[in-house]
């Protein structure tokens, strides 16, 4: 699957889903927690980076509140890999599960079941 985030290097330009380019400057200017000490934005991967800004430290307790593991030694870019593989496996649980409901006769189907079933038996 391709890359779904990147870390921003505060310096390149910003493309938004509206079409705006943006300098770092006016980006940051947008948003300003960015000169934060510490912060780390994370950006869209790809052409179009502006369709997200996000803080890696924010999304890495949004996600391990959802049970993604992180370890002490990772680095920021292994700990955007850890979301996007999370996300990944959850999205690849997701479609197995539908895919299973879809199989999986109704409690209607089997009635309809049973009932012509047991109207075949009295057939003579």
């Amino acid at each position: 699957m391709s890359k779904r985030y990147a870390i921003w290097d505060k310096v390149s330009d910003i493309y938004t889903p509206v079409g705006e380019r943006l300098t770092a400057q006016q980006w940051i200017q947008r948003y300003g927690w960015i000169k934060a000490p510490g912060s780390v934005p994370v950006v869209a991967a790809g052409l179009i980076n502006g369709a997200l800004i996000d803080e890696l430290s924010q999304m890495k307790t949004r996600y391990e509140q959802q049970g993604c593991v992180f370890t002490d030694e990772m680095s920021n870019q292994e700990i955007l890999d850890a979301i996007e593989a999370f996300e990944d496996q959850r999205a690849t649980e997701a479609k197995a599960a539908a895919e299973e409901a879809a199989n999986t006769p109704s409690a209607e189907e089997r009635l309809a079941a049973a009932v012509e079933f047991q109207n075949l038996m009295n057939m003579e």
